[in-house]
């Protein structure tokens, strides 16, 4: 199952910080902003430079 390959604590606080994101930058910042932090995850960089 997908609880077996997944930290929830992990994603919880993955979860935060995005969330945090929205009230430290701006409508026209955040996008920008929330790639950086994607790209930063496991397999991020791959996924990033796909784009």
């Amino acid at each position: 199952m997908i609880q077996e390959l997944i930290d929830r604590n992990l994603l919880l606080d993955i979860g935060k910080k995005l969330l945090n994101l929205t009230y430290e930058y701006t409508v026209k910042e955040l996008p920008n902003r929330i790639d950086q932090e994607l790209a930063q995850l496991s397999g991020g960089q791959d996924w990033f430079n796909q784009l």
